[in-house]
């Protein structure tokens, strides 16, 4: 945030004692509510963006679990669905592939 612009005494003087204020002096306290407003913002911005990277990191980890678990659910249902009897299996790797697809058996 900027500083303040500075005014003469005369702009002071006016504004003091006639309530005189279209030269844009800005109060103290005005300036300070300000100031100590844009610090909250800024704080504020800084931690949610540091909540965003943590859920991001998050999701990139539940991501690559999900494709670590369809592997290898692949990979046992690939020997099941090449059995040429009609077994458990055969029918736990329909299950599984169907699953996958967001179907039912």
């Amino acid at each position: 945030m900027s500083e303040a612009k500075r005014y003469s005494d005369l702009d002071v003087w006016k504004a003091l004692h006639f309530g005189e204020n279209d030269s844009g002096w800005v109060k103290w306290e005005d300036y300070a509510r300000l100031k100590a407003e844009v610090e909250k913002w800024e704080k504020n911005t800084q931690l949610m963006g540091r909540q965003l990277n943590d859920e991001l990191e998050q999701v990139a980890r539940l991501k690559a679990e999900v494709e670590r678990l369809t592997k290898a659910g692949d990979a046992m249902a690939e020997p099941l669905e090449k059995g040429e009897m009609r077994t458990i299996g055969y029918f736990l790797a329909m299950d599984w592939n169907a699953a996958k697809k967001g179907g039912q058996s």
